[in-house]
């Protein structure tokens, strides 16, 4: 029984070291959070899906030492509708007519959504070093060392307030809302039996841009984390908080910074510090990127190939694995 508690306790710390993120975001270190304007808003700020104007196809695959570690995700992001005008009473003309605004703002929200797929498979091996990684003792990592298989599905919607520019001085305000199903399963060979967990999260988040460069974003993750199936306990984490900022420097230069889990909450991952950075050098052909991902160092590049065809590279310079990604991205 003891065995069993310890096993299920290390599938949510090991769970947690798995991140679905596109080759362009891992390159920048994963701080997204204030800037979101691509289809990879779905796995750091879903409020950003509403920059997209068309649909999008993306692809995103760890190149290297699959037999350790796959981790691949996919990304389909669409628009809903456009609503035109409202004839009847709405909250918008009302506070166009309370507080006279000086130029009406049309009245178009767009709608736009995405699904996305990772699948996470780590090795015994890897799950073995991960564990070294944060100085677990030898026993442990002898009796609990096995397979962890995860899954995630995720929902994302997100909005743009048309009313925003005129209520806050010519800021842009989107919001979004996320559902993210995940599915841990865990193979214990030497025990003879195997562990899993399925757990259902809905987050919150919003992304406001100012007519000066700066854009921030927020999210409350796990904002409401229920238990489906299996395991024990009614939570894979509790509720955190996430925030980023941007800065464009230039048109084709911008920076950003995100600060993970700001209040340290319980079962979920430590707070991280991440910083980015992206420069064009031809614009929409070639991008090169850096990034530190909470002290990591990450790098790479994007590239146009095809029409509107994009690839990205990203390299994870991990304690444990040297990681090599590439994404696809294909609008239409």
């Amino acid at each position: 029984m003891k065995k069993l508690i310890v096993s299920l306790a290390v599938i949510l710390l090991v769970s947690q070291n798995c991140f679905a993120l596109g080759s362009r975001v891992r390159a920048m270190g994963g701080a997204f959070i204030g800037l979101a304007d691509d289809e990879n808003a779905i796995f750091t700020n879903p409020a950003g899906l509403s920059q997209l104007s068309k649909s999008h196809y993306h692809l995103d695959v760890l190149l290297n030492s699959r037999n350790e570690y796959e981790n691949d995700s996919f990304v389909f992001t669409s628009q809903i509708f456009e609503r035109d005008a409202s004839k009847g009473f709405s909250i918008e003309d009302y506070l166009e007519n309370e507080f006279q605004f000086e130029k009406v703002t049309k009245k178009k929200s767009r709608f736009n959504y995405a699904i996305s797929v990772n699948r996470d498979n780590k090795s015994a091996d890897f799950v073995r070093k991960i564990k070294n990684d944060t100085q677990s003792n030898i026993q442990l990592n002898q009796v609990v060392s096995a397979p962890i298989e995860t899954m995630t599905y995720q929902l994302g919607f997100a909005t743009k307030f048309p009313m925003a520019p005129a209520l806050f001085q010519k800021n842009l305000v989107y919001g979004g809302i996320s559902l993210k199903y995940q599915t841990i399963k865990r193979e214990l060979v030497s025990l003879k039996q195997s562990n899993f967990k399925d757990v259902l999260n809905v987050s919150f988040s919003a992304l406001v841009k100012t007519p000066h460069n700066f854009s921030f974003g927020m999210v409350l993750d796990a904002l409401i984390s229920d238990k489906v199936n299996g395991g024990n306990g009614t939570e894979s984490s509790s509720s955190n908080l996430s925030i980023g900022g941007s800065y464009r420097i230039d048109k084709g230069s911008v920076v950003n910074i995100d600060v993970t889990n700001v209040l340290n909450a319980d079962r979920a991952v430590n707070p991280q510090l991440k910083l980015g950075f992206e420069r064009e050098l031809i614009k929409d052909e070639l991008a090169l990127r850096l990034g530190s991902w909470d002290g990591t160092f990450t790098m790479g590049f994007g590239m146009k190939l095809y029409e509107s065809m994009k690839i990205d590279y990203a390299y994870f310079n991990g304690d444990v694995l040297k990681e090599h990604y590439i994404s696809t991205s294909l609008p239409f």
